[in-house]
């Protein structure tokens, strides 16, 4: 039986893969990007692949957002404690997976969110409290705040379930990472093992060949594809795979057999 290859990713990067620099600078930027994605939560991905350079604007736009909104609390922690109080929440919450400590090849990960924006909840909840009680009269309030809570509602009800849609299975999961998110080479391999299990091997070797655009040393993709080209008949080619494959991991008992099952066959 012919196994593929499709791992997690759970190990400790090292900071000669990722220099602390490139920590700080994914820090800042995915901060306000947890931030636009709790607000808006469009173009969701089960995996965001890290960035290794980053453009100055983007550092610097997000850092200024981030330095404003501190400033603004502390400036009303008196008159509207509340806001500090959520806003430091969800910094202080988001910072233990925030990246600067490794775990796995992900730029971020939207679960990393879900107790982090208990403090974005605690802002907007008092906060809209807050406002309503501002307002002059009580059908004033009513006018104002049903309609709003009616459009949110329904707003994000829309985006959870076309959100839920892309679930339905692989192949639609990961099509929709790939249109989401670029160079995304985990998602081009589990397309492909997606598509190889439903017997679509040409469309499979067509990602896997993108995947190793952009990782060309990367052993699963060089696996992946020569089972992908031995079932389309393509053994030639398959043999220069699973020997690369084999260079990349000697110890990988799989590629080994399947590439002396190749040449016995010669």
């Amino acid at each position: 039986m012919l196994i593929r290859q499709l791992r997690a990713d759970h190990y400790m990067v090292s900071l000669q893969v990722n220099p602390f620099s490139e920590r700080l600078m994914n820090a800042i930027v995915s901060y306000v990007a947890y931030l636009g994605k709790t607000f808006w939560p469009s173009c969701l991905a089960v995996f965001y692949p890290y960035e290794h350079s980053f453009q100055l604007w983007e550092v610097s736009g997000a850092a200024a957002v981030l330095l404003v909104i501190s400033l603004a609390v502390i400036c009303l922690i008196k008159r509207i404690p509340f806001l500090a109080v959520g806003w430091f929440w969800y910094l202080g919450t988001l910072f233990p997976v925030i990246g600067f400590m490794q775990a796995g090849s992900q730029a971020m990960a939207d679960r990393y969110t879900y107790l982090p924006s208990i403090g974005i909840g605690i802002m907007l909840t008092w906060g809209i409290v807050y406002g309503v009680y501002l307002l002059p009269r009580e059908n004033l309030r009513k006018i104002i705040l049903i309609p709003m809570a009616a459009i949110v509602v329904i707003t994000l009800t829309v985006l959870t379930f076309q959100q839920c849609g892309h679930w339905k299975n692989s192949i639609s999961l990961f099509s929709h990472v790939l249109h989401v998110t670029k160079n995304n080479y985990k998602a081009h391999d589990a397309f492909g093992v997606a598509l190889d299990a439903e017997g679509k091997h040409k469309e499979a070797i067509y990602h896997y060949r993108q995947e190793l655009k952009i990782q060309p040393d990367n052993f699963g993709a060089h696996y992946n594809l020569g089972i992908a080209l031995v079932q389309k008949g393509e053994r030639e080619e398959a043999i220069k795979h699973f020997r690369a494959a084999i260079y990349l991991r000697p110890d990988s008992e799989a590629a080994r057999r399947l590439l002396h099952m190749l040449l016995d066959e010669e």
